[in-house]
């Protein structure tokens, strides 16, 4: 049993160490950099450098991302570029609102789900049957994110029974 956990707490940390070093590589290759904007708001070559500084993003990749695995190791986030103050604090902040739709979601996709199981369970074979598998196998094909702009568009757009934005 102690052999287990030992192998398994090993993957943890060789797939932990794996996504952080992805996530470090595609933050590095992707086009710009967190001060690209500053250029066009008429900040001053010296002051983008001297952030590029501050920020470390001026030292080799290597000694980058030793810091950003120092760092992570930590729980030091950095700062967050758009809100400028501690990511964790972001992070902070963000969770309750995040846990309550999340739990609100899983609320409605568990009761749904029962209902819709049910029905499907007292006739089996039947018209209702293949009707609830055609639209929940429809609707689980969907993707997420376009689902979601759907449902702003029709509940918040067209139909004004719930907030678009803000």
């Amino acid at each position: 049993m102690i052999a287990f956990v030992a192998r398994r707490l090993g993957q943890a940390v060789v797939v932990t160490f794996g996504v952080a070093t992805l996530t470090f590589i595609l933050i590095h290759a992707a086009p710009g950099s967190p001060l690209s904007g500053s250029e066009s708001l008429y900040v001053s070559p010296e002051v983008v450098a001297q952030t590029r500084r501050n920020f470390g993003l001026a030292q080799p990749l290597p000694v980058q991302y030793v810091r950003y695995l120092g760092n992570l190791a930590r729980g030091d986030w950095g700062m967050s570029f758009s809100q400028h103050r501690p990511v964790l604090a972001v992070f902070a902040d963000a969770l309750p609102n995040t846990l309550l739709l999340a739990v609100a979601a899983l609320l409605v996709d568990f009761t749904l789900g029962i209902a819709i199981g049910t029905l499907q369970g007292m006739h089996p074979g039947g018209r209702l049957d293949r009707a609830c598998s055609a639209l929940t196998l429809t609707l689980y094909s969907i993707p997420v994110f376009w689902l979601g702009l759907m449902a702003v568009l029709v509940f918040g757009i067209e139909l004004h029974w719930l907030p678009a934005s803000g």
